[in-house]
């Protein structure tokens, strides 16, 4: 806006000193300078009422509300916003964005809360309150129209916000439509954790692992000693001597050798003696079925540290003879079985057997 003050409407030269001047001269420079005061004034007021001030006139009371008007291209610095302290809250409360931006309240019981004076439509209001949740029990009711984001809120149900937990906690509401929905965020750093999102498909399944390789065959164990030899039959009888022939005639021939007597028949052969039981495996680690035949078990050409078990196969009674058993100081010792299942692991060590492992079987 130009002025309205005219500076050439004075004469500046006016009067001329020694000499009679004109007084039209004398009212045209009044008239000029009074329309100049009067524009001055004017403008001067309309200054007052619409510039933006760092404090308040003289005699007046600062007021830079910009009625909605544009701030462009400008630069915030040290900028601040208005706190608005509700106090202590039990009922209803009127969130008033006119008054401030940021908005504190304690809770002694339910709160509803109701919104007011949001910007016009097409502009952004946002506004945050915080609370101090002294109850678990006390409830925030929100406004209707607070429809946007809520399914992240943790407690919230139908417009209702429960905490478990009592502390400090933060929400922002916004609206670009004049208040008809608005946004909510939480920006609390103690909130917990928000609600958990559907659990996503099964992926495929992948592809079947190799087979793995085959164990190694168990050591097979020694084979029993040989029986012994049955006792040979008694050999036959010799036959008799057959007859001597006739002398000859002095000077004659020799007479014939008179035929060998019948051999006597062969005895018989001995019944064959009982296959010796299975001897178990003095050297190498290995596990021996136990059946029906009682066995011997001797000190293992290995030596130190032997690990051998025995596993029985059927219901017989069996027995296991150790010559050097360390539950006896190294004397002699059994081992009974009776009932298919039952077991023991044995250790060689310090030149004595000992039982490291047992399931049934009595040690004597």
């Amino acid at each position: 806006m130009a002025s309205k003050i005219n500076a050439t409407n004075i004469n500046g030269n006016y009067p001329v000193a020694g000499q009679d001047n004109n007084s039209q001269g004398f009212r045209d420079n009044f008239t000029g300078i009074r329309n100049n005061f009067s524009a001055a004034a004017d403008e001067i007021t309309d200054l007052q009422n619409k510039a933006v001030l760092k404090r308040a006139l003289e005699n007046g009371e600062l007021n830079n509300d910009f009625a909605g008007a544009v701030v462009e291209n400008a630069e915030l610095r040290g900028t601040r916003e208005t706190v608005v302290s509700l106090g202590t809250i039990s009922n209803t409360v009127n969130i008033d964005y006119a008054g401030g931006s940021f908005f504190t309240l304690t809770t002694s019981g339910n709160v509803t809360f109701e919104f007011s004076n949001p910007t016009p439509a097409d502009t952004l209001t946002s506004f945050k309150i915080q609370i101090v949740v002294t109850n678990v029990s006390h409830i925030i009711t929100l406004p209707t129209a607070v429809t946007i984001s809520i399914d992240n809120i943790r407690g919230y149900d139908t417009n209702t916000i429960e905490f478990d937990q009592t502390g400090i906690y933060e929400f922002e509401f916004r609206t670009s439509d004049g208040g008809d929905n608005y946004s909510i965020q939480d920006l609390s750093g103690n909130a917990t954790d928000g609600i958990t999102g559907a659990t996503g498909p099964i992926g495929a399944t992948g592809p079947q692992g190799t087979q793995g390789a085959t164990g190694a065959t168990g050591v097979s164990g020694e084979i029993g000693a040989t029986g012994a030899t049955g006792v040979s039959g008694e050999i036959g009888a010799t036959g008799a001597t057959g007859p001597e022939g006739p002398q000859g005639d002095p000077g004659g021939a020799t007479g014939a050798t008179g035929a060998t007597g019948p051999q006597g028949d062969q005895g018989s052969t001995g019944a064959t003696g009982p296959t010796g039981a299975t001897g178990p495996q003095a050297d190498p680690t290995g596990v021996f079925a136990v059946g029906s035949d009682n066995l011997t078990l001797d000190d293992p050409v290995g030596g130190d540290l032997t690990v051998l078990s025995f596993v029985k196969i059927n219901n017989d009674n069996t027995t296991v003879a150790v010559d050097t058993a360390g539950w006896n100081s190294g004397s002699n010792g059994t081992i009974s079985f009776d009932t298919t299942g039952q077991g023991c692991t044995l250790l060689y060590t310090n030149s004595k057997w000992f039982c490291i492992g047992n399931n049934g079987a009595t040690f004597a």
